[in-house]
């Protein structure tokens, strides 16, 4: 079995590439620690308000050693039963431990700290204590030396071989199961909506979100308004067709609430029901943008219309893509291969009062809505999208740095169509 090859102490970024049954094998510094090595460590902890020793960024394994035999540092070395410690863990995790190292399953409050603090858990092969004894190429005692085998030692370990038991995002491996990863998604049901003018870049930022997403275990359902259900996607031919240039206003908003109550009650609750992350292509701030700034129609009809057809549902973020105050750059990239629809032929004054509103709307709501500006370099413009997301999902902020991964948007360089089983109107 192919493994992943990682030095220690690990960094954050090298754990989000990990997933839940890889084959791990780890070369540099580790620290043994079992039962009461974990309660003196907890006693430090709360003592000097930090980790002693410099712990912190490192990975524990819960073994106690035996004493040295033929020549190596000890004779053998195995994991113990890691849910002994999970009494510590958590607290451990949160002080800055990166990972721990043991054997057996561990408590959701463990796999919820892992997730909390961009923390794994590797699970060690039990009963080959002698064989990962020839892995340790030198030991020292750090601390608790009267606890005799639980004492704090550090060990410099090569090639170490590990399973990934949980990773920092909630996945886990069932050991009592097989060496394969059990197929589980992650239970993290988010709302993120996309909005700017026309040719802002919506598409092709929610596909490459997307494939991120779904690649680290997250259910993702990719929609766009109006579509998304057989009902709204024949309203969207209805409302973007060029033909229809008799359409009055008022008949136009009511055709984009139909197709949204629609899509609410048959796609998006459902799947923020059961833990999907949603990313829409336009929602209810498109409607404020294009009907009531761009059209002229009353604001606090409109407002009121879009609450009745959205049920209360407000998404957790929204990123507006605004390619500047000049709407012409928009236009031109999104007729750049097609005929106009009725909307985007609707002008050019209309679609700047449009750009503007966006702006507008997201100085009101500063909690909700981040602004981004579409540049020609769509890593850049990735790059802040994911910095904007940060909070939802903690991991994303260790790959800001990571060059070569915004580098595939600009490429090309990922599945154009990652997921498309589990999408609707995308």
């Amino acid at each position: 079995m192919n493994s992943k090859r990682l030095k220690l102490p690990l960094a954050k970024k090298d754990l989000i590439g990990l997933r839940a049954g890889e084959l791990v094998t780890l070369t540099g510094t580790l620290f043994t620690l079992r039962d009461a090595g974990h309660i003196r460590l907890l006693q430090d902890l709360k003592r000097i308000g930090k980790l002693p020793l410099d712990l912190a960024g490192q990975t524990i394994f819960y073994a106690g050693p035996t004493p040295e035999s033929a020549n190596r540092p000890f004779g053998a070395i195995g994991p113990t039963t890691s849910s002994r410690m999970d009494f510590a863990a958590p607290v451990l995790y949160k002080a800055g431990i990166t990972a721990t190292i043991g054997k057996g399953t561990r408590s959701p409050e463990v796999v919820q700290a892992c997730k909390d603090n961009i923390g794994v858990y590797f699970i060690a092969t039990g009963g080959a204590a002698a064989y990962l004894a020839k892995c340790v190429k030198s030991s020292m005692t750090l601390a608790y030396d009267e606890l005799g085998t639980e004492s704090l030692k550090k060990i410099e370990v090569v090639d170490f071989p590990v399973f990934v038991g949980i990773d920092v995002y909630g996945n886990e491996l069932d050991p009592t199961v097989s060496k394969t990863q059990k197929k589980q998604s992650i239970n993290q049901s988010v709302f993120i909506t996309f909005e700017g003018g026309e040719g802002s870049g919506k598409s092709t930022h929610i596909n490459f979100l997307a494939g991120t997403l779904e690649q680290r275990g997250y259910e993702v359902l990719c929609i766009r308004e109006p579509g998304g259900t057989e009902i709204g996607e024949k309203l969207r031919r209805i409302v973007l067709d060029a033909n229809h240039s008799e359409m009055s206003d008022v008949a136009e908003l009511f055709l984009y609430e139909a197709a949204r109550a629609q899509l609410v009650s048959q796609v998006i609750k459902p799947a923020l029901d059961r833990g999907a992350v949603v990313l829409c292509d336009r929602f209810s701030d498109s409607t404020v943008a294009y009907q009531a700034y761009g059209r002229g129609l009353a604001h606090d009809f409109i407002h009121r219309a879009n609450d009745f057809a959205a049920q209360g549902l407000t998404p957790d973020r929204t990123i507006v893509l605004h390619c500047g105050k000049d709407a012409a750059t928009g236009l031109k990239r999104a007729t750049k291969h097609a005929m106009a629809d009725r909307l985007e032929g609707a002008g050019k004054d209309f679609h700047k009062r449009v750009n503007n509103a966006f702006l507008e709307v997201a100085q009101h709501n500063p909690k909700r809505i981040r602004v981004v500006e579409s540049v020609a370099k769509k890593s850049q413009t990735s790059r802040k999208i994911f910095q904007s997301l940060g909070d939802l999902f903690p991991w994303m902020q260790y790959l800001l740095d990571d060059d070569d991964f915004f580098q595939a948007i600009d490429t090309g360089s990922y599945p154009d169509k990652v997921g498309s089983k589990g999408r609707t109107g995308a």
